[in-house]
């Protein structure tokens, strides 16, 4: 089977220049879909434990009670000033 190719030899100086261009800019783009896949990632760790946060300290958590008690302190002696 012969190939009908419109080239002989090497491809001209054109593709091959685009063809760099175009790897460097996958390769750049590459790169920043990295970095933007590790700050997701950084930024949910970041609301899970934010969260976590927040279920200990709201109503029915393992803080509830102190904050409670704590805040009436407070008030007290806001009073006695």
């Amino acid at each position: 089977m012969s190939s009908k190719s419109p080239y002989k030899g090497a491809p001209p100086k054109y593709l091959n220049d685009f063809s760099k261009a175009l790897a460097s800019e996958v390769r750049i783009l590459l790169q920043e879909v990295g970095k933007l896949r590790d700050e997701r990632r950084q930024l949910q760790q970041e609301i899970a434990e934010l969260m976590s946060v927040k279920a200990k300290h709201s109503g029915g958590g393992e803080f509830a009670g102190y904050l409670k008690v704590r805040s009436r302190f407070l008030l007290g002696l806001l009073t006695l000033c």
